[in-house]
C-alpha cells in the first residue's frame, strides 16, 4: 500500500495531491480535520436529531434539528454561518427528523417521529425554507425513528417509522400531494430504535433495515415489489444498537450496513453478500464513546465511504475507510465541554467548498454545533 506525504510518490494522484496530503492505494486523501465547533442555541431543550438539506432554494445547505416540542430550522447565511432559528411545533419529544420532497414540488419537506405522542408529523416546505403547520399521522407505540423513500415504486416519497414500544415498523404510503395512507405494521425485534431505507438485494426496490436495541439484533425486511415487505431476517448485533445506516463500504456496488452499539462502545459493519444477505458483523471501537448516531460519507476526499459517529459524550468520532470496507482507528473531534451530550450527527457541505462538514445535535447544551471541514 502506497502511503506518502510526497505528491511525487503518488503516481496517478500526483496531479491533484498537494504536499500536505497523503496518497493511499492510488487515491488522494486530504489530512482530515475540522475547525472548532460553533454552537447555535435551539428553542427547546433535549435536541435529539439533526439533518442537513437545502431548504430555502438558495443552493446553500441548511440545518434542521429536533428539540422537545418541535424542530428548529437554521438557514445558511453563507460560508457555513447559520442564521437565527425558526421554530415549528411538532408532537411531544420528537426524536427523529427526515428530509425529502414528499409532495412533488421539488422542495424538501420534513417528517418527524414524535416519541411521546405516537405520531409522525409532516411539515411541508412553503418554498423559501419556511414550513406550513404540521399534519399528524398515527404511528405505532412510541416511534423513535423515521425514514423517507419511495417504497412502492410510484415515484412518490413514502414513510417508514420504527415503533420502540410496539416492536413494529409502520409503513405509510404517499397518496400524492404529501398525504399518507394509514399505517401498515410489520414485526421487528424488541424495541426497534433505528431505521434506514435502501436497496439491499439489488432489485431496484427500497428495503428496510431496523436496529433492535433490546434484542441486540438488526432486522432486514425485503421489499416484495409493491411497498409490502417480507418477514424480517435477523442478524446478531452488539449491545443496544441505537443507530443504523447504509452505504457501499467496500466499493463492490452492493449496499452494506453499519450500526452503533451503545453499551459496547463499538460500531458494527455488515458486508452485503448479495441478494440482501449480510455477513457476520465486524466491530470497530469508537474510542470509549457511546455511539448513538452514525452518518456515512466521504470525509477525506478519497472516494471511499467513511463513518462519522456521534457519541453520547462531547465528541464525534470518525472512522476512515481503508479502501476495502475495513476502517482505521477512530479519530476524535470535540464538540464541546461541560453539560454536553452529542445525540446525532449529519454530513453536508455547509460552506460551499465541496467538502462535507458536520452538524451535531447537542442535547446537554440544547444547541446544534457546526464543525467546518479543514481537510486540505
Amino acid at each position: 500500500m502506497d502511503i506518502s506525504k510526497d505528491a511525487s510518490n503518488c503516481g496517478a494522484c500526483a496531479k491533484k495531491c498537494s504536499g500536505s496530503n497523503i496518497c493511499l492505494a492510488g487515491s488522494c486523501a486530504c489530512t482530515l480535520d475540522f475547525a472548532s465547533a460553533v454552537s447555535y442555541p435551539t428553542s427547546g431543550i433535549h435536541t435529539a436529531s439533526v439533518a442537513i438539506a437545502e431548504l430555502s432554494g438558495d443552493s446553500q445547505a441548511d440545518v434542521v434539528v429536533t428539540s422537545w416540542y418541535g424542530v428548529d430550522v437554521f438557514i445558511n447565511q453563507g460560508n457555513g454561518v447559520l442564521g437565527a432559528n425558526s421554530f415549528y411545533f411538532t408532537g411531544t419529544t420528537p426524536l427523529s427528523v427526515a428530509v425529502r420532497d414528499v409532495n412533488g414540488d421539488g422542495k424538501p419537506d420534513l417528517a418527524v417521529a414524535n416519541y411521546e405522542d405516537s405520531t409522525v408529523s409532516v411539515l411541508l416546505n412553503q418554498g423559501n425554507g419556511t414550513f406550513a403547520p404540521k399534519v399528524d399521522y398515527p404511528a405505532g407505540d412510541h416511534p423513535e425513528s423515521v425514514a423517507l423513500g419511495d417504497l412502492n415504486g410510484d415515484g412518490k416519497t413514502d414513510m417508514a417509522v420504527a415503533n420502540a414500544y410496539a416492536g413494529t415498523l409502520s409503513v405509510l404510503i404517499n397518496q400524492g400531494s404529501g398525504n399518507f395512507s394509514a399505517k401498515v405494521d410489520y414485526t421487528t425485534g424488541a424495541t426497534p430504535s433505528a431505521l434506514a431505507i435502501g436497496d439491499l438485494n439489488g432489485d431496484g426496490k427500497a428495503d428496510l433495515a431496523v436496529g433492535n436495541s433490546y434484542d441486540k439484533t438488526v432486522s432486514v425486511l425485503l421489499n416484495q415489489g409493491n411497498g409490502t415487505f417480507a418477514p424480517k431476517v435477523d442478524y446478531p448485533a452488539g449491545d443496544n444498537p441505537q443507530t443504523v445506516a447504509l452505504g457501499d463500504f467496500n466499493g463492490d456496488g452492493k449496499i452494506d450496513l453499519v450500526e452503533g452499539n451503545y453499551w459496547d462502545h463499538t460500531v458494527s459493519v455488515f458486508m452485503n453478500q448479495g441478494n440482501g444477505i449480510l455477513a457476520a458483523k465486524v466491530d470497530y471501537v469508537t474510542g470509549g464513546g457511546l455511539p448513538i448516531s452514525v452518518a456515512p460519507g466521504d470525509l477525506n476526499g478519497d472516494g471511499r465511504t467513511d463513518l462519522a459517529v456521534a457519541t453520547a459524550d462531547y465528541s464525534v468520532r470518525v472512522l476512515v475507510n481503508n479502501g476495502n470496507g475495513t476502517f482505521a482507528s477512530s479519530l476524535d473531534f470535540g464538540v464541546g465541554w461541560g453539560n454536553t451530550s452529542t445525540r446525532s450527527v449529519a454530513l453536508g457541505d455547509l460552506n460551499g467548498d465541496g467538502k462535507p462538514d458536520l452538524a451535531v445535535a447537542d442535547s446537554g447544551n440544547s444547541s446544534v454545533s457546526v464543525l467546518i471541514s479543514s481537510c486540505n
